[in-house]
């Protein structure tokens, strides 16, 4: 089930999957807030706030400039894999 990233956001350094404006669908790591308020981690804030949701600048979709509006976790990998 998508989730508004508004509403709740994943784990931090979680990937998931992403559906951004205008229907772009892709993979995308979470960095979470406490990442990117460190100086090490400039990249995070690239972007606008329109990039990210009120929560802050996290996805790695909106550093190359799509506007990450849901998430979802990804499903589990095959057993034979």
């Amino acid at each position: 089930m998508w989730i508004d990233v508004n509403e709740e956001q994943p784990n931090p350094f979680e990937t998931v999957l992403v559906a951004c404006a205008f229907g772009a669908i892709m993979t995308s790591r979470y960095w979470g807030k406490a990442t990117c308020e460190n100086d090490e981690y400039k990249a995070c804030g690239r972007q606008g706030r329109e990039h990210y949701g009120k929560f802050g600048r996290w996805f790695e979709a909106a550093e190359k400039g799509y506007v990450v509006k849901y998430w979802m976790t990804l499903p589990e990998k095959p057993k034979d894999l």
